[in-house]
């Protein structure tokens, strides 16, 4: 469920970038994505829609920069393991 409409667009925004990068073949990634949405605002004419883009891409630089932490219990040990974002590595998987 959506707070607002603003994050609603937000979210629509960002779908209809991957869709885009889905349909296109393009390998997808925060890169691509970021191109994508970046692309996409500097056609945009509609200042609502023009703010979801850049909160869109501000929301994935955000993420981007935050560490993802699993915890993972081996033999009752517990080890903390830092995640590498797959989709930012080179070779990611085109859709």
């Amino acid at each position: 469920m959506f707070d607002n409409d603003n994050e609603k667009l937000v979210d629509t925004v960002m779908g209809e970038a991957v869709m885009a990068l889905l349909e296109s073949e393009k390998a997808v990634s925060f890169d691509e994505l970021i191109a994508k949405l970046q692309e996409s605002l500097s056609n945009e004419t509609d200042p609502q829609r023009q703010a979801a883009y850049r909160a869109a891409i501000g929301g994935i630089h955000k993420f981007r920069s935050q560490p993802v932490v699993a915890r993972h219990s081996r033999h009752g040990t517990e080890y903390d393991l830092l995640l590498k974002n797959m989709m930012s590595q080179p070779g990611a998987t085109k859709h």
